[in-house]
């Protein structure tokens, strides 16, 4: 009787699912610690065949999934690794990684408010996140809040002071606000303490480039592109790179690639068109945005990279209505005033170009700079 009943009781144990789940991570350890490996190693593709597998045999299991993720992510496919974690959160909608991972994806496919929603979704849960303290630091970087993007940097490397892509921001911001000798003394302190992060390298590199340390900058891409074959970063900004030095089709060829591993990255389509519109293939710009439209329709992004590209081809009308159009879009992006007012300058419209109804809010610097600007064409053409 007493056999019975500790054989049932045995039975029951091991229906709960709490107890499967411990006995099915131990069987499936040695899994899980082969694929962290082929994520270390750098081998993405060979981590993505093998956790699809463990999915498919446990697909409520948010730790396979989310490792899935991360493989894809790593290996360049950001639409593949979205969907991988945005199936975590329908199982544990406040799974950290998974909402960190989605909204670093988001900020990277130039999605910022989407990615801001679930990086302050993070910060409610944990204060402390650096993660997201740091992702929202460099979507204010990326929205020009320069002083912010700091004070956001700092609060991120008061919660942890290692953190690589706070220090890289940080240093960031800094050369944004003319202090380069503090933003490369960042920078050294933060590849001194992940001195195996690509992108780190990568940013580094485009600090380099920005102090017009080409050849420094070119061999730091290099070397990142070495530590991670697959960093579509890398591979960008040494396109860009390429493309300014003298060897455009080369750029061209990085950038296009790039795109074609991410065909839904609207960032990666604006970067190859603003190349081909550099190089006035004006056709090739258009075609490849056109590619973004169907990505995400009207952004203000977009419009205003349309405008620029009627602008040099001398199409001034067309220009003008997407600028207009970027305006209406967001009435604080500062950039639609900026094109926009540039066009009239070319018209040489100078009063149309300075007049008052180009202003935003809280650019009352660049508008005391327009009207110099003004004035001084005005003296040039008397």
């Amino acid at each position: 009787m007493f056999k019975r009943v500790f054989i049932l009781s045995c039975v029951l144990l091991l229906s709960s699912p709490v107890v499967a789940k411990f006995f099915l991570s131990s069987q499936q350890k040695g899994s899980v610690e082969r694929c962290r490996s082929l994520l270390s190693s750098g081998k993405y593709d060979d981590a993505v065949a093998m956790l699809t597998k463990m999915v498919a045999g446990s697909p409520k299991d948010t730790a396979f999934c989310a490792m899935l993720a991360e493989a894809y992510q790593k290996s360049g496919k950001l639409s593949e690794a979205l969907d991988a974690y945005a199936k975590v959160l329908d199982i544990d909608a406040s799974h950290e990684d998974a909402l960190c991972g989605a909204a670093d994806i988001l900020r990277k496919l130039g999605r910022l408010p989407e990615a801001r929603a679930k990086y302050e979704t993070l910060l409610k849960e944990n204060t402390n996140h650096v993660g997201a303290l740091a992702g929202i630091g460099m979507i204010l970087l990326d929205d020009g809040e320069y002083e912010k993007a700091l004070a956001q940097f700092d609060k991120a490397l008061a919660a942890d002071a290692a953190y690589g892509e706070a220090l890289a921001g940080k240093a960031l911001a800094l050369v944004k606000t003319g202090k380069t000798k503090e933003a490369a003394d960042v920078f050294q302190e933060a590849i001194g303490k992940d001195p195996d992060n690509a992108g780190l390298l990568v940013q580094y590199a485009s600090f380099l480039e920005s102090c017009g340390k080409l050849r420094d900058a070119k061999d730091t891409y290099e070397k990142a592109l070495k530590m991670d074959a697959a960093s579509i970063e890398a591979q960008v900004g040494l396109g860009e790179l390429l493309a300014k030095t003298g060897a455009p089709a080369e750029g061209v060829k990085m950038l296009a690639a790039a795109v074609e591993a991410q065909p839904k990255n609207l960032t990666l389509i604006m970067k190859l068109a603003a190349l081909y519109r550099d190089q006035k293939l004006f056709d090739d710009a258009l075609r490849t945005l056109s590619k973004g439209s169907a990505v995400e329709t009207d952004t203000p992004q977009l419009l205003i990279e349309l405008g620029r590209i009627y602008l040099e081809k001398g199409s001034y009308d067309e220009a003008l209505s997407y600028f207009n159009k970027a305006t209406e879009k967001d009435k604080n992006n500062l950039n639609s005033y900026i094109w926009r007012g540039t066009l009239y300058f070319r018209q040489g419209d100078v009063e149309k170009g300075a007049s008052g109804r180009l202003k935003p809010r809280g650019t009352h610097g660049l508008w005391r700079l327009g009207r110099t600007g003004a004035r001084r064409f005005r003296s040039s053409r008397s």
